[in-house]
């Protein structure tokens, strides 16, 4: 709502006959919301004025407003104590001059670039040169004096803040939204692949049955399969033995059939989220008021500050570890070396976050950011993957790895770079698995 060149004309003289002559005894700003308030002594009384550069909100006007949320000051430090001499428009232009004792201070309200400036007397302020055409126009129903003004100027600014802050939370939920439907998706293309575990096993029993015919060194094989009697190509590991190859397609079989109810669970809970999005959209949309708004950022616990994620990409303590992301969004930090293992650990993790190490054997230090929400199992098994993969380990294929919350680590006073003390931890048995390496590194 920018003011109209008829509203500056009337506020400028009202502010002029409030103002002249009085001393300037402090100026305050806010730099969220780019108003200074200029306070003058008026015998024992304060007169506020408000100057908003905000874009969107270019206007000035005396006030009454509270002075939450302004301090200090010191761009204008020696005017203070002055006396204002006058209050005008210069060159019938959108520019506003606050004459003083040994200075000035002149406003520019363009909408492109709002400036604030203060001069000595040793400085000239150069007007620019405006045709009078550019000068707006004011609407007849327009607030003229300092008091309509500043009513209207707050309920369309209070009006604007809310549909900004709306869309702010509605962002919040899209992303949301978005992330739930990527999980979902790819939990939907792990079932399928589960649900295959019978096209495997009987890939296995066809293996089996044709034993003689197989051979260390192939990568494929094609079959005559007994139920249908056709040919079928199976892929073959050449580095492995036939037993070896046999047992793969037995043990992957075993392993998808277990994970039908795991990934139907998550599916369902998956589903219960966006549904929960979707009725925490069709809210938000009824809110009509600033105090709802507030009351649906608590109830929900949503954060629209810029925060973006667990951790800072443009940290330069950051980028010196290894950076991967779990399936469900954590981010996954892996130490390089021993010095960097401490600092992971004791200084860009938190108490919070999930700390992972193979078990009786050197290796990185793997970190799991948080930001204090509950871990899943599939984040577990990921970073736990990734520890013994970065670590001596990785040569046997197979390893225990010890994870526990940061909270429960200690470094002993004098104890070489990498140790740590732990008072409380959980194990878990893990075997490397090099697709699925590949998979959370495509995620970094």
């Amino acid at each position: 709502m920018d003011m109209s060149y008829n509203q500056m004309l009337y506020l400028a003289s009202e502010c002029h006959h409030a103002l002249a002559k009085k001393q300037l005894v402090e100026i305050l700003y806010n730099k969220e919301e780019q108003k200074f308030l200029f306070l003058f002594k008026d015998n024992l009384k304060i007169i506020k004025l408000m100057v908003s550069l905000r874009k969107k909100f270019l206007a000035f006007f005396l006030t009454e407003t509270k002075l939450n949320f302004y301090v200090p000051s010191t761009q204008f430090g020696f005017l203070k104590e002055q006396y204002l001499q006058s209050v005008k428009l210069l060159n019938e232009d959108r520019i506003l001059e606050l004459n003083f004792d040994k200075g000035k201070i002149i406003v520019e309200f363009f909408s492109k670039n709002p400036t604030i400036k203060s001069f000595d007397q040793q400085n000239d302020y150069i007007l620019p040169l405006k045709p009078l055409n550019s000068i707006l126009k004011a609407k007849l129903n327009e607030p003229i004096n300092s008091k309509e003004f500043e009513k209207d100027f707050f309920r369309k600014e209070e009006k604007h803040n809310f549909i900004i802050q709306k869309q702010k939370i509605l962002k919040v939920l899209n992303t949301q939204k978005k992330r739930a439907l990527s999980l979902k998706q790819k939990l939907q293309i792990n079932l399928a692949k589960s649900l295959e575990w019978e096209k495997v096993l009987h890939q296995g029993q066809l293996l089996k049955s044709h034993f003689y015919l197989l051979k260390q060194g192939l990568e494929s094989i094609s079959l005559i399969d007994w139920v249908d009697n056709q040919s079928k190509k199976i892929i073959l590991d050449p580095n492995k033995s036939p037993n070896e190859n046999i047992e793969d397609y037995f043990k992957q079989s075993k392993k998808r059939k277990k994970g039908i109810e795991p990934l139907t669970k998550q599916l369902q809970k998956n589903d219960d989220e966006l549904q929960d999005l979707l009725n925490k959209e069709l809210e938000l949309q009824q809110i009509c008021t600033n105090q709802d708004l507030a009351l649906f950022e608590k109830k929900y616990s949503l954060e629209t500050a810029k925060k973006e994620s667990l951790i800072k990409p443009k940290d330069e303590k950051v980028k010196k570890f290894k950076q991967f992301k779990s399936l469900s969004g954590f981010p996954i930090l892996v130490g390089k070396n021993a010095k960097d293992n401490d600092q992971l650990t004791f200084q860009i993790g938190n108490g919070s976050d999930w700390w992972f190490h193979v078990s009786d054997l050197e290796g990185s230090h793997v970190v799991v950011k948080t930001g204090k929400k509950e871990i899943d199992p599939d984040t577990i098994k990921e970073a736990s993957l990734l520890a013994l993969y970065y670590s001596k380990a990785k040569l046997e294929k197979r390893g225990e790895v010890v994870y526990t919350q940061i909270k429960y680590l200690k470094k002993k006073k004098g104890s070489k770079s990498g140790s740590v003390m732990i008072s409380k931890h959980k194990k878990i048995a893990i075997e490397l698995d090099k697709v699925k390496i590949q998979e959370i590194q495509n995620r970094s």
